[in-house]
């Protein structure tokens, strides 16, 4: 055997030999010791000081020459535990300095612990080793047991104030709960009584049964003389009291004899007087019983006490054994739903074919009909007030508990409670017994009994049998009120319910009127009026529940076009199992929120899904391979026909595209876009289905409009074959930019998208980003084009346009990008303040002004405001406007702006342009022509149009020439004006350098 075997023994008696035998072998002293500590350990366990005293002494001699171990110090502990015990005290103060030798520093308070067991073995005062420990650095465990010891010794020497202080302390170990009743007793002698009735009353709110907290609380109010409260309280934990030990009850009804007497309410007085008599003696007999054996345990001589014999032996068990089966098995086979009456009233019958005594009388205290008596096959019932049951038996035997068997002429209650008269000669002898508490059971004889255990063994059995009866009959009374709650809350308005077996349905009333049915309809006939879809699905369910119990499940469906939920429950009872089912009609939520969603997801001018459907279901749709489509009517002709119209031009629109994308899904995806989901991708199919889709819109007669064709432009996405974007907003972006695309090309109106549209979109974007941001701060430079008079070989014209200084971007890109994201009048507004601006600033420096060409497109020209912005702008910064040149790039109507052309030209503006049909109907000044390639015919029309407009006074400017030798054909020809690469572009810095250094 090892040593961890040792120390695994269980300590009882058989381990001390073993460990004997084990340290007979030769160990290590570590090992010795170990197994003697362990020795110790275990008699200390069992209470074998003796053995301890004797061998430890012998063990710590032995171990004193051997190296030190652990166990040293824990053997000498065995051995101050059994010196104190054997009263052996000297020998234990020596064992104890030894200790504290042996004790490291920091442990030196074990040693005070142990002088203080000393202490008390010896009835010395310990309270400043006490105080001494716990200002020394010690363990919590240690810190708790030393407050607790100072506690209790202030509690006893009633320094009521200290042993608070000392309780508060505690508190701070979560000892709270351990010692509150502790602190309110204290509070209650520091007459602290409001503080006390403060947080009794608090902590009764959270412990609503706690007995003790209760009894304190009754004390306070009684010192606090609320009375009121007092009887309250008592009144409502009436019950809990009287289940409680005798000792608390002894102190709760002195209490509450107490309370009575400052009420002074005699019949509640003399009831607690009477229930305080019974618990005193019960109490001071079974403290008898214990000094007697106590005395019995130390004295050598047995002292048998004889116990006074208070009631009759029974001696005539085995006589009445036949009877007493009959009537406990009688009283168990009658109906449980008789009345209490009415059991009485047959019991008695019963009882009559064994004994026939002239009357049988019940009283119950707490009954309504508390009193019952039974005479010749009649039972009568009646109430009877508390004074008519004072001077009788029942008085005495209810509030005493005591038998009476005695003849009426003896007896000291002579008044019978029957007739409230004294006892007449008819009535020779009376057994009364109290039925528990409950109440008290009477037997009238009308023959003269000499021996009261004639029947003494029978009516106490009866009496045992009315107490169990009465008793089961509150507990069937509290069972049939639940009972009875129960089924009135499961047959309410307010719940439909059924109750399932396997073999039969109950429904409850509301049941039957949600279904139309009877109360017993059964399964098979309520699963033929549930959908279809439902049925198969409704059996598992049921089927599961029944070998499933203790399961809850939940089932939607419809039944008769009702959308029913139903909660289902299965329940064990015994052997069967019930399904407990809740009903709720949800068929008006259902309409309602199929309403609502309507209303959510269906634009209500064309009938179509809306954005909202669409943005619900897209993740679904993105899963398949489906092609996406979003079409844009024209809605141009909104300005021309009204809104109403427009409008219902849209939605005609809307359900012919629906009608023909049949096979696919469609949505109102803005004011004048439809968004299509074909459940395919194949470019052919796409191809085949987009060309059909504009045959049948371009022959199609619109009934609202019917000299319009629609006119639509398409953005169509193959997914995922050209795009596995998954963001929705994404592909949102992805089909305006195709239709966007549609929108520029001229032959089709439609566009697949590709990703390179999308990344030229964002650099468009951040090129727009750069130009508001340069705008904004007017970071954008001026970059000047020479037109050369070749003739004169000197400049005849400089021709502004815009860059923006921080991005490398040709002019003319930069406009045309300007021009798709709706910028182009700004920027050339701004171009037009620009160069303003440069005049400025040159005439500052220089003292001179040159004159500047601007490019301007159609949809500046054509702005309203055009001619007085410009005006305005050349008058706010005093410059001349024979300076400011404006380049027309555009094609208009022939005399239709003739005025606006005419007012500029009327305040000294030139006007050029790059369309011969503008040169032939406006008098603009000069004409742009870009140089095309050589040919014979161009030069000829060159040739002939330049001495068709000097003829009228207009200049022909040949512009984008690149070469000496274009330069040179150009001048063979006549032309005065070029402009091209082959001259160098002039930032506004360098312009004005050279203009200065030409002066």
């Amino acid at each position: 055997m090892r040593l961890a075997d040792v120390l695994k023994l269980p300590k009882q008696p058989h381990s001390l030999s073993i460990i004997k035998d084990y340290l007979n072998q030769s160990l290590s002293h570590l090992d010795y010791q170990a197994a003697y500590n362990y020795y110790f350990d275990i008699s200390i366990e069992l209470s074998l000081f003796d053995i301890v005293y004797d061998e430890a002494k012998i063990v710590l001699e032995e171990i004193k020459t051997q190296s030190e171990t652990m166990y040293y110090e824990k053997i000498l502990v065995h051995m101050i535990d059994a010196s104190i015990h054997l009263n052996k005290l000297e020998e234990a103060k020596k064992y104890i300095e030894i200790r504290k030798e042996v004790l490291p520093i920091i442990k030196q308070y074990l040693g005070f612990l142990d002088e203080i067991k000393l202490k008390k073995a010896l009835n010395e005062p310990y309270l400043d080793d006490l105080l001494k420990i716990l200002q020394d650095m010690i363990p919590d465990d240690i810190k708790i047991y030393c407050l607790e010891e100072v506690f209790m010794i202030y509690k006893k020497d009633h320094q009521y104030e200290m042993a608070l202080n000392s309780l508060y302390e505690l508190y701070n170990y979560d000892l709270k709960t351990l010692y509150f009743i502790d602190e309110l007793y204290l509070l209650i002698q520091l007459n602290r009584l409001d503080e006390a009735k403060t947080k009794a009353y608090n902590e009764h709110q959270l412990h609503k049964d706690d007995e003790k907290l209760i009894l304190k609380l009754l004390e306070i109010y009684l010192k606090l003389e609320d009375y009121h409260k007092a009887s309250i309280l008592e009144a409502e934990y009436e019950e809990l009291i009287d289940a409680q030990s005798e000792s608390y009850r002894k102190e709760a009804y002195e209490l509450i004899v107490e309370l009575y007497t400052k009420l002074g309410h005699k019949p509640s007085i003399d009831i607690y007087k009477a229930k305080l008599k019974k618990i005193t003696r019960a109490i001071d007999k079974l403290t008898k019983q214990e000094d007697l054996k106590k005395d019995t345990k130390n004295q050598d001589i047995v002292i048998i006490e004889k116990k006074e014999e208070t009631r009759l032996k029974p001696t005539n068990i085995l006589r009445f054994l036949e009877i007493s089966h009959d009537l406990i098995e009688y009283s168990h086979t009658l109906d449980e739903k008789l009345s209490l009456r009415e059991f009485f009233r047959l019991f008695f019958i019963h009882l009559d074919k064994f004994i026939k005594p002239k009357e049988y009388v019940v009283y119950l205290e707490q009954e309504d009909n508390n009193f019952f008596f039974y005479k010749k096959e009649r039972l009568y019932d009646k109430t009877i007030q508390k004074q008519d049951t004072l001077d009788t038996l029942v008085e005495h035997v209810m509030y005493t508990g005591d038998e009476i068997y005695e003849s009426s002429k003896t007896i000291k209650w002579t008044k019978n409670i029957i007739t409230q008269k004294d006892y007449t000669d008819d009535i020779s002898f009376i057994y009364a017994f109290p039925i528990f508490d409950l109440g008290v059971f009477i037997v009238h004889l009308d023959e003269d009994i000499k021996d009261p255990q004639t029947y003494y063994d029978l009516f106490k059995l009866i009496s045992a049998i009315l107490f169990t009866h009465v008793v089961d009959e509150k507990k069937m009374n509290r069972i049939k009120y639940e009972n009875k709650f129960y089924s009135n809350v499961l047959n309410s308005p307010i719940i439909c319910y059924r109750e399932l077996t396997e073999t039969r349905s109950t429904y409850n009333d509301p049941a039957q009127i949600l279904f139309g049915i009877d109360k017993h309809h059964h399964l098979e006939l309520f699963l033929r009026d549930i959908s279809y879809e439902f049925v198969n699905p409704y059996k598992d369910l049921i089927s599961y529940l029944f070998i499933h119990p203790n399961e809850e499940k939940h089932m939607v469906y419809t039944y008769q076009e009702r959308h029913i939920l139903e909660k289902l429950y299965s329940l064990k009872v015994g052997d069967e199992v019930f399904i407990m089912s809740l009903f709720f009609d949800q068929t008006d939520d259902v309409k309602e929120a199929k309403k609502l969603v309507d209303q959510a997801t269906i634009d209500p001018e064309t009938n179509l899904s809306n954005i909202y459907a669409l943005n619900k279901e897209i993740d679904e749709i993105l899963e398949q391979k489906d092609s996406l489509y979003l079409i844009e009517l024209d809605m141009s002709l909104k300005h021309i026909y009204g809104n109403d119209q427009s409008l219902k031009y849209f939605k005609e629109f809307a359900q012919v595209t629906k009608k023909f994308f049949n096979d696919g899904l469609t949505f109102r995806f803005d004011f004048n876009q439809i968004f299509v989901v074909l459940p395919f991708n194949d470019i052919r199919a796409t191809s085949k289905i987009v060309k059909d889709y504009y045959k049948y819109i371009e022959s199609y007669v619109s009934q609202v409009l019917p000299y319009e064709k629609f006119s639509a432009f398409m953005g169509i996405i193959r997914y995922p074959v050209v795009t596995v974007e998954k963001d929705k907003d994404k592909l949102y972006k992805f089909l305006d930019i195709s239709v966007q695309k549609a929108k520029r090309e001229d032959d089709i109106k439609y566009a697949y998208f590709v990703y390179r549209d999308y990344e030229n979109e964002l650099f468009e974007q951040q090129v727009m980003d750069h130009l508001n941001v340069a705008i904004e701060e007017k970071n954008i430079g001026l970059l000047f084009n020479q037109m050369i008079d070749i003739k004169k070989n000197f400049v005849w014209q400089y021709e502004s346009e815009i860059i923006l200084t921080n991005l490398a971007i040709d002019s003319k890109y930069l406009l045309k990008i300007a021009e798709k994201r709706n910028r182009l009048v700004d920027l050339e507004h701004f171009h037009i303040e620009q160069v303003c601006d440069f005049l400025v600033e040159l005439e500052k420096q220089t003292e001179r002004l040159i004159k500047i060409t601007i490019p301007i497109s159609r949809q500046t020209f054509l702005d309203p405001k055009f001619n007085s912005f410009l005006l305005g702008t050349l008058k706010e910064r005093h410059i001349p406007y024979e300076f400011l040149r404006l380049k027309c790039d555009m094609d208009l109507r022939p005399n239709h702006y003739a005025t606006q052309i005419q007012e500029l030209i009327d305040h000294g503006i030139s006007l050029d342009t790059t369309s011969v049909n503008m040169a032939l109907n406006y008098p603009f000044h000069a004409l742009h022509i870009d140089m095309k390639r050589d040919s014979i015919k161009w030069q000829s029309y060159i040739s002939q149009m330049k001495i068709m407009l000097e003829a009228y006074h207009m200049a022909v400017v040949v512009r984008n020439v690149k070469t000496k030798d274009q330069k040179e054909m150009l001048e063979r020809l006549g032309i005065s004006y070029i402009e091209g690469s082959l001259y160098k572009e002039l930032p506004a810095p360098i312009l004005i350098r050279k203009i200065k250094e030409n002066l």
